[in-house]
């Protein structure tokens, strides 16, 4: 009983602020699309032509 109950309460929770929710996962998403991007910018620069990079590169290249 306490799992069904604390689910939908929690579900309530969430379409109170769906909207808003809605907008910071897309600007979340924006964020870390533009990060894996620069990190592979940043790693193939990195590979073509041996550029030290700051720690702007994913921790899976050092």
């Amino acid at each position: 009983m306490f799992g069904t109950s604390g689910r939908t309460s929690i579900g309530r929770h969430a379409m109170d602020r769906h909207s808003t929710d809605t907008l910071a996962c897309r600007f979340a998403e924006l964020q870390t699309q533009k990060n894996r991007l620069k990190g592979r910018f940043q790693y193939l620069l990195q590979k073509e032509e041996m550029v030290p990079v700051g720690g702007l590169e994913p921790p899976r290249y050092r």
